[in-house]
């Protein structure tokens, strides 16, 4: 059964997912652009605008790399250890790695993918549990016709002026002389018009009568 959230739902999952995508790759891309490059501790021999650091490749002179840094001075301070990364054939060529600074942009778009997955979740975990479920009641389940009650609204859930409806039904247990009332999943279509026959096909456990999924299949996907 459609519902108003399932589009926005899907695009909460899909940008998610995109954006944990980018995180990884961007990773991934880093450290192969970073082949054969070394990693070294060097000492920050200049704090401010531009910051200095000094740091002793194996088997080489020491190298002073320069950055320009707007807040450097706060960042920074004279004696401060500090890690570098270099390419082993250009030292000079190295870079000042910042606490965090590597991982940053891949903390910021994963987090918010997982964070736009986590909230698709929400709805997509009940609706794929919920068609599992379905289907092992079609599979071996046992369908029951129950008579339908009523049909109920629910205005305190209300999107975009709708609101959600359920089917009310109650189906004659004869085995365990029970009368069985039913609920169907929230419906975004008035059932009210399509119950003519004033029943409604419910798969039942017969083990457990209490799991049940009520037949919605005859309903519009949704109103015109």
């Amino acid at each position: 059964m459609s519902s108003p959230f399932r589009q926005w739902y899907g695009l909460l999952f899909w940008t998610g997912t995109i954006l944990v995508f980018l995180a990884v790759a961007f990773q991934v891309y880093r450290v192969v652009s970073r082949a054969g490059w070394w990693e070294a501790n060097g000492t920050v021999i200049e704090a401010g605008t531009v910051v200095s650091v000094q740091f002793d490749p194996p088997g080489q002179r020491p190298v002073v790399l320069h950055a320009t840094v707007e807040d450097g001075a706060q960042r920074f301070r004279v004696g401060m250890s500090v890690s570098v990364i270099y390419p082993g054939d250009d030292p000079h060529q190295g870079k000042i790695v910042e606490v965090g600074g590597e991982w940053f942009i891949s903390f910021v778009f994963g987090g918010l993918g997982i964070l736009c997955i986590a909230i698709a979740c929400i709805w997509l975990v009940p609706a794929l549990w919920g068609r599992y479920r379905l289907s092992l009641l079609q599979r071996y389940g046992q369908r029951v016709q129950a008579r339908v009650t009523s049909v109920e609204a629910y205005p305190s859930l209300s999107v975009n002026g709708r609101v959600p409806w359920r089917i009310i039904a109650q189906w004659d247990d004869r085995i365990h002389n029970k009368l069985r009332l039913f609920r169907s999943e929230s419906l975004w279509v008035n059932p009210e018009p399509y119950l003519k026959s004033g029943t409604v096909y419910v798969w039942v456990d017969p083990k457990r009568v209490e799991r049940y999924r009520v037949d919605t299949s005859f309903l519009p996907e949704r109103e015109d």
